[in-house]
């Protein structure tokens, strides 16, 4: 191929891309301690260390053809986990990251939800509080 024609194709992946992101709306997340088909329970903004995991329910319309979503996980400001998740073509579409905590994970949280051009679409704060003894 031609630096012009990989160039082209470069352009036509990159405008897809945006296209597919622009048809992703009414992004709602939700923290909870299990989702039960498709559903969060027991949602939140604190969890225990023994709770176990955490979700990051997240409800999406996507108006366009499939495509994905990204859940990046931050632990106190640093990326500790990036989830890439299929979102089909729904006004509802819901999907879900976990990740495990502990003891060794108390403090502040933050999940950005991003589209496929890394555009952020949403974002939620919940804290890691000790166990109760």
């Amino acid at each position: 191929m031609t630096r012009k024609s990989l160039t082209f194709v470069a352009l036509l992946l990159l405008a897809a891309s945006w296209a597919a992101a622009e048809q992703l709306r009414d992004v709602k997340i939700v923290f909870c301690r299990q989702v039960d088909d498709r559903e969060p329970v027991e949602p939140g903004v604190k969890f225990p260390a023994d709770a176990g995991w955490v979700y990051c329910h997240t409800a999406v319309s996507n108006a366009g053809d499939a495509t994905q979503i990204f859940h990046d996980w931050y632990f106190e400001g640093s990326l500790v986990g990036r989830f890439t998740l299929p979102v089909g073509p729904s006004q509802n579409w819901r999907t879900y990251s976990a990740r495990p905590i502990s003891s060794a994970w108390v403090g502040k949280w933050k999940v950005v939800v991003k589209g496929p051009d890394e555009k952020e679409l949403a974002h939620g704060s919940f804290e890691v509080v000790p166990a109760r003894e």
